[in-house]
């Protein structure tokens, strides 16, 4: 692999401080390219919620049909020819009926998970906005203190990116080489939703990866999500407006996927797992559970289909 890994973010952040129109341009895609991201993330959780009231629903409706299943079996106690009374074997149903109450309180914890975590988002996505919004006015008004905050964030990302060079030196460029990306796609660190670890953006041609991982030190970990955004790199495909264009979409997807457990069988077997981080037990783990998911009789078809159910929330959400 190559000896080194460019990562440009903090020469883009000087580059712009001297050039504040083409900031201004950049940052205002930037801020339209994060509101869509959350407007994605807010459909996914609404998507979440709707789905849990719906099984707490059912759960409920199982608990209901279970509760007079043992009811109708314990009236129907008998006599015998002596006229002592026979008590049914209700076994089966109290059985079913514990069952049913067990998935019911399994539903409301997930229906209250995500509910939970539908209310911080929705907290963090107003704090968000106020900030975004000064960041706009800062950005078109106010050239002078912009040219100091960006020299400020070329500072603090040349930071990060020196504690992760050792891993990221070792990574990257090789990776994007063999899937035949041969322009320079810059790999960037930056805070990402809990949800994301890495994400391809067209407005930029970046591969950015959370700056949650900055700590990671382990390549094997962090090359599979190199390796699936950077299909997205290849394809360079724009969000899917029509059936067609979403059945593209996540065919690139299902490509992605494939490449990311692809590379991590590959770079796995030399991994030591007996002193990982607690973030880097965290990034193996996503890695791992990939496998074992698509492992499954169909494992495939059924990714694919949550997939695009989820897309399919997000492309309905932009419509109205």
């Amino acid at each position: 692999m190559a000896n080194n890994l460019r990562l440009t973010d903090p020469q883009v952040l000087t580059g712009l401080s001297t050039a504040l129109g083409r900031f201004v341009a950049a940052i205002q895609q930037e801020l339209q390219a994060a509101s869509m991201e959350i407007d994605e993330n807010q459909a996914w959780l609404q998507q979440r919620v709707h789905h849990w009231q719906a099984q707490l629903s059912k759960a409920e409706q199982e608990v209901a049909r279970a509760t007079n299943a043992v009811r109708r079996c314990q009236a129907s106690a008998s006599r015998d020819a002596q006229g002592r009374t026979r008590q049914p074997d209700c076994q089966a149903e109290k059985q079913e009926l514990a069952r049913a109450e067990k998935q019911f309180r399994e539903c409301q914890a997930n229906l209250r998970t995500a509910q939970t975590w539908q209310q911080r988002i929705s907290q963090s996505v107003i704090e968000y906005q106020r900030e975004s919004q000064r960041l706009r006015r800062l950005s078109a008004d106010h050239t002078a203190e912009a040219r100091s905050r960006l020299g400020q964030l070329s500072i603090r990302y040349a930071a990060v990116h020196s504690g992760g060079h050792a891993v990221a030196s070792r990574i990257g460029e090789e990776v994007l080489r063999q899937l035949n990306v041969t322009r320079p796609v810059p790999i960037l660190v930056a805070p990402m939703h809990f949800t994301v670890n890495a994400k391809y953006r067209k407005t930029v041609d970046a591969i950015y990866i959370s700056d949650d991982f900055v700590g990671v030190t382990e390549s094997q970990l962090l090359e599979p999500l190199i390796a699936h955004e950077g299909v997205h790199a290849l394809y360079q495909s724009d969000d899917p407006f029509d059936e067609a264009s979403l059945q593209a979409l996540l065919d690139e997807e299902m490509v992605a996927h494939r490449v990311q457990l692809e590379t991590w069988q590959r770079v796995s077997p030399t991994l030591d797992v007996s002193h990982l981080s607690p973030i880097s037990r965290e990034l193996f783990m996503a890695h791992r559970q990939l496998g074992e998911r698509v492992a499954k009789p169909d494992g495939w078809k059924a990714l694919r289909a949550e997939l695009e159910a989820d897309r399919r929330i997000i492309m309905s959400t932009k419509q109205s």
